[in-house]
């Protein structure tokens, strides 16, 4: 299963293909950088995300 290319913000967007998730870098024409998530590091992403939002250095926005 895969997921189509999703835009985050700020020229990034992610998808996933099946295997990871897929962050690229565009400047509106083409990909200009890739990087490959796999499920190691992206447990590792979020979990370091989690710490910086529970030490109050970011807050998440909630679906409303």
């Amino acid at each position: 299963m895969s997921f189509p290319k999703r835009y985050l913000g700020d020229g990034v967007f992610i998808e996933y293909d099946g295997d990871a998730l897929v962050l690229t870098t565009s400047d509106g024409k083409h990909d200009t950088n890739r990087i490959v998530l796999y499920p190691g590091v992206h447990t590792a992403l979020v979990a370091y995300v989690n710490d910086v939002v529970d030490a109050g250095g970011v807050t998440v926005e909630s679906k409303s």
